[in-house]
């Protein structure tokens, strides 16, 4: 975990990534461990405050993250999405390829929340925040989902595009696509 603080964000940003691990040749020894990486920006003119936020924030990403770490490598619980992208696999080189190609704004942003594995991993997440946060789980996806109908769409050298993230309609779509799902993980919740 990396924990920066610059003076006068004024807010908790935070990004999370997993490694999956990979077997040696005989697939009896790792060859690479699985680990998570979190990353924090904590305003120190804002603590103690913010840490509260910050202990919902690590809740939110370590599920997030654990919930990767089942889907592909050496933690694999064999999880698929019958007819989903992919052959409906995780950690595929195609899908890798496909998250690449939303990174560098040749596929629309809104591909990236609906990837297979991302489905899970966000509803695991933010229906762990919400119980760490006692709110409803609706509000915590909306404001999740929300946040990037406000937020700026970047080129590929990260200017401003004029564009939104995320429009109202696609944030529907995508809450659709999400609610689908929930059954699958147990989550009796709606969206």
């Amino acid at each position: 975990m990396k924990v920066l603080f610059p003076k006068g964000i004024n807010k908790v940003l935070s990004n999370g990534g997993a490694v999956a691990g990979k077997w040696d040749k005989n697939g009896e020894d790792y060859k690479e461990d699985p680990y998570i990486d979190i990353e924090l920006a904590i305003d120190p003119y804002n603590m103690p405050r913010d840490l509260e936020e910050v202990s919902r924030i690590l809740s939110d990403i370590l599920r997030h993250e654990i919930e990767h770490l089942t889907q592909a490598g050496v933690n694999a619980k064999g999880k698929d999405f019958k007819d989903g992208q992919f052959q409906g696999k995780f950690g595929t080189t195609a899908e890798k390829r496909f998250r690449q190609k939303i990174k560098d704004g040749d596929i629309e942003p809104k591909k990236y929340l609906l990837l297979p594995s991302e489905i899970d991993a966000n509803l695991q997440g933010l229906y762990s925040r919400a119980k760490k946060e006692r709110r409803p789980f609706a509000d915590i996806v909306d404001q999740y989902l929300y946040q990037f109908v406000e937020m700026p769409r970047l080129d590929s050298k990260g200017n401003p595009t004029g564009q939104p993230v995320l429009t109202q309609q696609e944030v529907e779509d995508i809450k659709k696509q999400w609610a689908l799902r929930l059954p699958t993980l147990g989550i009796k919740q709606r969206l």
